[in-house]
């Protein structure tokens, strides 16, 4: 896992802000203490940066309580999450270790990211590109890239590849083309 210093996590939080912010036009302090999607992130970002301080590892247990506990979720200080990312209602989603997530993803309710748990090589888990779409209740399990702009329909099932611009449907995922 890359290093994660302070001047990275500064400005993830200002961009988690922002985006928030552009949501809902408002103060940005009032995003701060009344947004959950914004306090969600947050508690991660706090995770990932303390989980690479000597001596601060005691603090994550308590951080991934005060996830669960704020919207019943969990995301692991070890996943990669870029900027811009959106979660507008925040419940129920599980983020995996070793998932990376990049810039301006929008994830909704219930949607789980992870890796098979068979121990092979092929366990790795999911790489969600830039600009994806997932929606509730979507699983997106194992060595799996999501392309750039592609969209998970509502409780899909997503087991292999899914290509830019697709969107990805049913259980197991069957890919469509984007209309032209």
């Amino acid at each position: 896992m890359a290093k994660y210093g302070f001047g990275q996590f500064k400005a993830d939080v200002k961009a988690d802000i922002a985006v928030d912010s552009r949501r809902r036009p408002k103060l940005w302090f009032l995003t701060i203490w009344t947004s959950v999607r914004f306090r969600l992130l947050f508690l991660y970002r706090v995770a990932r940066f303390l989980s690479g301080v000597k001596g601060m590892k005691m603090f994550l247990p308590y951080l991934r309580m005060r996830q669960y506990r704020l919207c019943g979720c969990e995301v692991s200080p070890r996943a990669i999450i870029g900027r811009g990312v959106l979660l507008p209602h925040p419940t129920g989603i599980i983020i995996g270790q070793g998932v990376t997530i990049e810039d301006n993803v929008t994830i909704l309710q219930n949607v789980t990211l992870g890796h098979l748990g068979s121990g092979t090589e092929e366990d790795a888990y999911p790489v969600i590109c830039e600009g994806v779409a997932i929606y509730a209740g979507a699983k997106i399990i194992g060595n799996v890239r999501v392309g750039k702009g592609a969209k998970v329909g509502a409780n899909a099932v997503v087991l292999k590849d899914v290509p830019d611009s697709y969107i990805a449907v049913g259980i197991p995922a069957q890919m469509k083309a984007p209309k032209a």
